[in-house]
């Protein structure tokens, strides 16, 4: 029998995101090592993702400069490698990308068109160890969401000048008026009835 050998595999992961007026993207890089039960193996995955979301200029003839055109896209490529459960190598390489492209049109809020493509791809070396089948997948997305009513956050009213911001309204004093403070009637009683006599 074979002696069974430890490896050594070290675990990271990294990522990066911008936000601006141009729009958002996030480079996200990771390795990590997870168990595949459909093989009873251990696997060693490297993996890198970008992605993006900006406006795009066309249609776009509001004062607010509210798009009303949005472009997405996505790009992820994976490396996997088979750990044996002997000896702790690496062996039989698999190889996996996937690319994500949209565009939405908006031409009101709560009212969207998408246009999307997705391609995947997926192959492995000749020294694969399980039959891994390779192969090339496009598809074309539409879709369209409508969202009733539009309107889904509460409208704030305007604040108005002077007005309270407790619900109590105890930070809302008269202004230029003096507290009125009623005296007590047992001792005005008293008091009144004293000075008859």
């Amino acid at each position: 029998m074979d002696e069974r050998r430890s490896g050594f595999f070290p675990v990271a992961g990294a990522q990066a995101s911008l936000t601006g007026v141009w729009g958002r993207g996030t480079l996200a890089a990771r390795r990590d090592v997870t168990p595949n039960l459909e093989i009873a193996q251990n696997t060693v995955n490297d993996s890198l993702s970008l992605a993006a979301a900006f406006p795009l200029p066309w249609l776009d003839d509001t004062r607010r400069r509210a798009p009303k055109l949005i472009g997405l896209a996505s790009l992820g490529v994976q490396h996997t490698r088979l750990i044996d459960s002997v000896s702790s190598d690496t062996t039989s390489s698999i190889y996996a990308a996937r690319v994500d492209v949209a565009v939405t049109y908006v031409p009101r809020p709560g009212v969207s068109y998408t246009a999307r493509y997705e391609g995947q791809f997926q192959t492995s070396d000749d020294e694969a160890m399980a039959t891994v089948p390779g192969f090339y997948r496009n598809t074309i997305y539409f879709s369209f969401a409508v969202r009733y009513p539009a309107n889904v956050a509460g409208v704030v009213p305007k604040r108005r000048a002077g007005s309270s911001t407790r619900a109590d309204r105890a930070d809302q004093a008269p202004v230029g008026a003096e507290p009125v403070v009623p005296d007590l009637l047992e001792e005005g009683g008293e008091e009144g009835e004293g000075d008859e006599r």
